[in-house]
């Protein structure tokens, strides 16, 4: 088993990485993980060049695909695939990082307004586990994000990551009943709006379900999102040193930027606070041959 932290990782170890590696991995990494919401139907530079690309060039160890369809897989950019089954083992290895996707849990009425490949079924769990994906997190309202999760965890057992909650809820934020009831039904991290992201979202609000998650011995999940993964450097770095000191496992960026990625400046500004020069670099670097 590997015992390597997500930070010392290579881009061929990622490929290599079983499930309970990941999350030890995350686990060991002191805080310092970032992973970032990717749109994958739009392309930041154009045709040659995906989100996903930019988004790991700019340090994310994980790369989780938002408007990604299970039954019609696409990402603007990508280069042909033989077959659309293909379509995320493409991005791994062109990004050489782990990859997930979002799926949307709602009630019926709001599946009208969806994709069914978006949707958090166990069928599309399924297909993104035979395509190669790493995670699913697991995004709605709270009742049908418990629904969902307890069905997709019978439907793929412990091949997948599974994660669970909103960057941007509105004024719905997860109570410690949620995080329980996510938990009880199969979640390996819950995701909570980061400090100052949302009105009320402070240190101390963080903080507390931080800790309830962690003495339930899941991840803890901050996210970046409702439009502060475009604010500026000054802000971004509040914002990540607030995450770090409430005790967040994983920093994930929202896809709310020009052309559905977080600006690379925030990146960089985030990266820097949360694992300093050496690691930041160390990340941006590093060959996908190694």
């Amino acid at each position: 088993m590997n015992e390597k932290s997500l930070l010392d990782c290579t881009p061929n170890e990622f490929s290599a990485l079983k499930r309970d590696e990941i999350l030890r991995g995350i686990r060991i990494s002191g805080g310092k993980v970032l992973a970032s919401m990717v749109n994958g139907n739009v392309s930041f530079c154009g045709g040659d060049l995906t989100n996903a690309e930019l988004c790991a060039a700019s340090g994310a160890e994980i790369l989780i695909l938002d408007q990604f369809d299970a039954e019609n897989p696409f990402v603007e950019g990508l280069p042909a695939v033989k077959q659309p089954m293909d379509t995320i083992r493409m991005v791994k290895k062109l990004t050489g990082r782990l990859i997930g996707i979002r799926l949307i849990a709602a009630s019926p009425e709001s599946h009208k307004k969806l994709s069914r490949g978006m949707i958090a079924t166990p069928q599309n769990a399924v297909k993104a586990a035979a395509m190669g994906a790493n995670v699913l997190l697991i995004a709605g309202d709270h009742s049908s994000i418990k629904d969902a999760l307890r069905e997709i965890r019978k439907a793929i057992g412990d091949g997948m990551i599974l994660l669970a909650g909103n960057g941007n809820c509105g004024n719905e934020f997860p109570t410690i009943d949620d995080i329980n009831g996510y938990i009880n039904n199969g979640a390996d991290g819950v995701l909570l709006q980061g400090p100052g992201t949302m009105p009320g979202c402070t240190e101390e609000w963080c903080a507390e379900r931080i800790a309830h998650i962690h003495y339930r011995g899941k991840l803890a999940i901050v996210s970046v999102g409702n439009g502060m993964e475009n604010a500026d450097s000054d802000t971004v770095k509040r914002i990540a040193f607030s995450a770090k000191l409430a005790g967040a496992d994983l920093h994930l960026f929202g896809d709310d930027g020009v052309m559905g990625i977080a600006d690379p400046e925030v990146f960089m500004a985030y990266s820097l606070v949360i694992r300093g020069r050496k690691e930041t670099l160390r990340r941006m670097a590093i060959s996908l041959n190694r």
